[in-house]
């Protein structure tokens, strides 16, 4: 390097002697600049194309666009080798160091970005919280169809299929964990989101973090350039693209076909430094037209417009950088007569989605509509639910109180929830009154009888019936047992009927208290924390919290009687 810059030495001169040399010749800007006019064309194209990658830039892909051109450059000390192991640029990196840098000439005018005079006549964006909220809807809600409730009012003006979004937005929020496959493949929304929902920050931050750290998906696939993920590094194109589209100038419009021109000058290596070996070698002869720029027209008006970075006209040949706005304040919503609700996209999205199981989705859009009917509550109620949670989430979307007439509606269906009850049961029939009677004499069978339905009947709780058929069976009797009751007998053999409230909220007590006691160890049991949140939803909220209550005195009877096991100790053998 000191021959290369005309630099005197001998064998004399020391390694700490040459650097100060070199630096002292180095740091004279007079002679950067003569050196600079003196490069070959070739090589100064490489050290202006590292303006725009921060002074780096990677070797496998220089090489092969200008084969040995690197050489000199290092042998001259205008760039040093260097390996990255992280990072956007990765494996052995050609570095300009900050000196040059300072001396080469700024980009040309001529590579200014176009900025477009107006806006277009109808632009879109979105709201990802209420994508997301929309999708997980239709998914989870009993009775939802996806197409029927987005297609109407998700324009794509990338020109993408209608569900292009929904399957980016579906696979994001799984990988997030914001939706999950319970053990029998029905989808369910996990616990956090209502949560989440509620604060469109937060869920935004998830959802972002989740899209540049996740590599299950590929983009090449999605523009339809190759189906060969193992072509580019996922993670870091994103970060890549994401790290040019917040460059961008904020609420101006461009139009895409002058972004992809500025970017093929300014920043020409932004998509192939991200190849791998494999995806240089096959991309090696494709232009910008075939590779670069449909894989742009993806991710700008893709993932980016989707997550609610980008704007875009409606034909999808204009864009531009969304001001990012302050966190919304949700509005409420109201009701339109006695049992109509309507609800904008910016309500609370997280109680929405608790009440939606009290509510009939009319209709899904930018303000969607829902029906309260006494059925559909009645169902609720059913699977757990309680009018006091009805009241209280209708007067948090509403933000106000109730109107008279909803209010009156909701009390008239509490006082009649629960007049008549349907549960699982056996009869016990006897062939006369008087055997019936010294049946339930017995010490051993008057506690697995509930009531006496009649003279020769009573009522037996169906998780007891066969326990029933035995003790029967000790006091010399021979009952006869319907077949349907003889299926749990039998090996490898269940029947529903045999599991009662009663079991359930036994389980649910028995679980609530091992989770209390050993939490560490109930995840090794295979499907109990969904199980466990399956139950919680079985119950009404005043029953539910008796029974974390009795479980969680027997969670402290369990931890106050653990026994430590005792260490052995080893005695010394004794010699004969």
């Amino acid at each position: 390097m000191a021959d290369s810059h005309g630099l005197a030495h001998d064998d004399a001169t020391t390694r700490a002697e040459l650097i100060a040399l070199l630096a002292r010749r180095l740091s004279n800007a007079d002679y950067l600049r003569e050196q600079i006019q003196a490069l070959l064309p070739a090589e100064r194209r490489i050290l202006e194309s590292a303006h725009a990658s921060g002074g780096e830039l990677r070797t496998l892909l220089v090489d092969a666009e200008q084969p040995g051109a690197t050489e000199d450059l290092v042998a001259r000390g205008w760039v040093f080798r260097t390996f990255a192991a992280a990072g956007p640029l990765r494996g052995e990196v050609l570095v300009v160091p900050d000196e040059m840098l300072a001396a080469l000439p700024p980009p040309h005018d001529e590579a200014a970005l176009r900025i477009e005079d107006e806006a277009p006549p109808e632009p879109r964006w979105t709201d990802p919280a209420f994508s997301l909220f929309a999708l997980i809807s239709a998914l989870t809600r009993g009775g939802g169809n996806l197409e029927a409730e987005v297609r109407d009012w998700s324009q794509e003006p990338g020109g993408w299929a209608w569900d292009a979004r929904w399957s980016f937005l579906q696979h994001l929020v799984t990988s997030a964990g914001l939706l999950v496959h319970r053990p029998d493949g029905v989808l369910t929304p996990a616990p956090q989101l209502p949560r989440l929902l509620d604060d469109r920050s937060a869920i935004g931050d998830r959802l972002w973090r989740t899209y540049l750290h996740e590599h299950a998906s590929s983009e090449l696939s999605q523009a339809g350039i190759s189906a060969d993920a193992d072509l580019v590094d996922a993670g870091a194109l994103r970060q890549s693209i994401v790290h040019v589209a917040m460059g961008l100038p904020e609420a101006r419009w461009l139009r895409f076909e002058a972004l992809s021109s500025w970017l093929s000058r300014v920043r020409p290596r932004l998509v192939r430094e991200q190849l791998t070996p494999r995806g240089l070698i096959r991309f090696q002869s494709a232009g910008w037209d075939e590779l670069e720029q449909p894989l742009l027209r993806y991710f700008f008006l893709g993932p980016l417009y989707w997550l609610g970075l980008v704007a875009a006209g409606r034909d999808g040949t204009t864009l531009s950088r969304r001001r990012q706005p302050e966190e919304p304040r949700p509005e409420p919503c109201h009701w339109d007569g006695a049992v109509d609700l309507v609800a904008p996209a910016t309500a609370h999205l997280g109680t929405l989605q608790q009440a939606e199981r009290y509510l009939v989705l009319r209709k899904r859009d930018r303000i969607s509509r829902y029906h309260l009917v006494q059925t559909h509550v009645a169902a609720a109620l059913g699977a757990g639910g309680s009018i006091a949670e009805c009241r209280e989430l209708l007067s948090q979307l509403t933000q106000a109180p109730l109107p008279p007439v909803v209010a009156e509606r909701l009390q008239a269906w509490d006082q009649r929830f629960g007049v008549l009850a349907i549960r699982p049961a056996v009869v016990l029939e006897a062939r006369s009154p008087e055997d019936l009677d010294v049946v339930l004499g017995a010490d051993s069978i008057r506690p697995l009888v509930r009531a006496r339905l009649g003279p020769a009947a009573a009522e037996v709780a169906a998780s007891e019936a066969l326990e029933l058929a035995a003790a029967l069976r000790a006091l010399d009797y021979l009952p006869r047992i319907d077949a349907a009751l003889r299926l749990a007998a039998e090996p490898r053999r269940a029947y529903a009927g045999l599991v009662d409230e009663q079991v359930l909220e036994f389980l649910l007590v028995s679980l609530l208290a091992f989770r209390a006691a050993w939490p560490d160890r109930l995840s090794d049991l295979e499907g109990s924390t969904t199980l466990l949140e399956r139950l919680e939803h079985q119950f009404p909220p005043a029953r539910l919290a008796e029974l974390r209550a009795a479980a969680q005195r027997l969670a402290g009877t369990l931890t106050s009687t653990r026994v430590t096991p005792r260490r052995k100790v080893r005695r010394p053998k004794r010699k004969l």
